[in-house]
């Protein structure tokens, strides 16, 4: 028979999911907040804008 205890956690903006089973400890983080895909998607505007200024 084993035991386990599963959480998780959002630390600014950042996914924290860990599980103990057994005594064994697992941690994940999935650091894709909305702010970067913003970011990502401005950037790529301002790319593309440089581009047509330039053609």
């Amino acid at each position: 028979m084993s035991t386990g205890y599963q959480a998780n956690s959002n630390v600014k903006g950042n996914l924290y999911a860990w599980a103990v089973q057994s005594g064994n400890v697992g941690t994940a983080v999935v650091p894709i907040p909305a702010a970067v895909w913003l970011f990502g998607s401005g950037l790529i505007g301002l790319i593309g804008l440089t581009r047509r200024k330039k053609a």
